[in-house]
């Protein structure tokens, strides 16, 4: 039942079961679905060693201390490079992305941003339903953005799993 599942929202402070005020923009997040998409990219990149150390951890909200010091990583942590976009869609639809194109290990922040244009700009060729995201939102980590771009990869997998 939904009642008893862990939902978080986007906005700060905003992490309880309360609805929004009137003219409030409210995202929710149920910490299952979350894990869910992470367990997904777990089974598809478990063996690709240039994301091994991106790969996202489980979120546990009831416990886990946001000071954290073990080096595993949330989900929109991971997605910020780009790099693990790219695996994800290169999975999905194999040979989309040309990865020499892609800047490995990017420090700096156009280099996430030229690595996240690439990745939307062929999601939206491929025909991934695209709304008011943009290689910025990616890179601040803005999860009901995150998470629909993530969720289109996995619907594009699972069509081309079918049609085979």
């Amino acid at each position: 039942m939904l009642s008893q599942r862990r939902i978080f929202s986007t906005v700060p402070a905003a992490n309880t079961l309360t609805p929004p005020k009137k003219n409030d923009s409210f995202h929710a997040i149920d910490e299952t679905e979350l894990n869910a998409y992470v367990d997904w990219i777990k089974s598809k990149l478990k063996d690709d060693k240039d994301v091994k150390d991106l790969l996202p951890r489980i979120l546990d909200t009831q416990n886990d201390d946001p000071n954290r010091t073990d080096g595993k990583i949330d989900l929109f942590e991971a997605l910020k490079s780009g790099v693990l976009l790219v695996k994800l869609i290169n999975d999905a639809i194999p040979g989309a992305i040309d990865e020499s194109l892609i800047i490995p290990n990017p420090k700096i922040a156009v280099h996430m941003y030229e690595n996240h244009s690439i990745v939307l700009e062929t999601a939206k060729r491929y025909g991934l339903q695209l709304w008011n995201i943009g290689p910025q939102d990616i890179m601040r980590g803005i999860p009901h953005l995150c998470l629909g771009l993530v969720w289109q990869i996995i619907k594009v997998y699972i069509y081309i799993c079918v049609d085979k």
